[in-house]
């Protein structure tokens, strides 16, 4: 656990800017302070990360093009280089549904314009050693380019069902 807690916080780390001002176009689901006053912190190689709480988070993720869950790509793939991912998938059985699931909402041309090459690429890459395929339909993708972000995030969470 304290391994895949390191590598999510690294992911994290190096995406967290993008993330932020993409949660601060989420719309509020109540009344209550904003996550940028009343967040949650993440310390993530030396440094406090400060990140929204959890349905802004999650849906500032699927509005990125990229489903939360495949913030674990980078360790998948790390597992798989020293061997170790039958063991994980042992432990975590419903692993591969629950990628395969969430691909429908990978969007990897908006995840490369918000998140860079690299992060698609481990994403694809774990997809692929679990067996996980597809990605988001084109209707999905162009909900989330909307330029009017707050309405295409709105339209794309009631396509998936939800917000966060």
């Amino acid at each position: 656990m304290r391994e895949a807690e390191r590598w999510y916080a690294s992911t994290l780390r190096r995406h967290a800017e993008a993330l932020r001002l993409r949660a601060r176009e989420v719309p509020q689901t109540r009344d209550r302070l904003l996550w940028a006053e009343y967040g949650r912190f993440l310390r993530a190689g030396g440094v406090e990360l400060s990140l929204p709480r959890a349905i802004t988070f999650t849906a500032a993720w699927y509005s990125l093009g990229l489903p939360p869950t495949f913030l674990d790509a980078p360790y998948l793939l790390q597992l798989a280089r020293e061997d170790r991912l039958d063991h994980l998938l042992q432990l975590l059985p419903n692993l591969r549904e629950e990628w395969s699931y969430e691909a429908q909402f990978f969007a990897p041309r908006i995840a490369r314009r918000a998140l860079g090459e690299q992060l698609v690429q481990e994403v694809e890459a774990a997809m692929s050693l679990l067996g996980a395929e597809g990605e988001a339909c084109e209707e999905y993708t162009r909900l989330l380019e909307q330029k009017n972000s707050g309405f295409g995030l709105v339209a794309a969470a009631r396509w998936r069902g939800f917000l966060g």
